[in-house]
């Protein structure tokens, strides 16, 4: 996505939740030399979501594994879970991530989407739940 390195330059400190979409192998590819950064940058929570999702969890937890055994990762490394969602339904997939933060998390939330079918029924589901959500 374009925002991706404008994200990965702020200087922020707070934590997120991540969700990103692998419906096509590029979309694995792309995001790969990304992942460390995206780790090291206080991410708490992945959820990977698309008909690839599977296959990011396995290089998301590669990466997190290879970042601890070079001693390249946070103390709180054993902090991040990572979930995928593979076959649910794009209401399930924003309601799990949504989820993630509450009052007591106050989660910065990143939703990493493409031009894919799932990301635009995934932008339209966000967008329909912020309205309604409004006062």
């Amino acid at each position: 996505p374009p925002d991706l390195q404008a994200f990965l330059s702020e200087e922020n400190d707070d934590d997120y939740a991540l969700l990103v979409i692998a419906d096509m192998p590029q979309d694995i590819s792309q995001m790969q030399p990304r992942l460390e950064r995206l780790i090291n940058k206080h991410c708490i929570y992945i959820v990977c979501a698309g008909r690839l999702a599977e296959t990011m969890y396995d290089a998301i937890e590669e990466t997190i594994t290879r970042l601890e055994l070079d001693g390249k990762i946070p103390e709180t490394s054993d902090m991040i879970s990572v979930v995928w969602y593979d076959h649910e339904s794009p209401d399930e997939i924003v309601s799990g991530f949504l989820n993630l933060s509450s009052p007591e998390t106050s989660l910065y939330m990143v939703a990493l989407l493409a031009e894919d079918p799932l990301s635009h029924c995934l932008r339209d589901k966000f967008s329909h739940d912020a309205s309604h959500s409004s006062p």
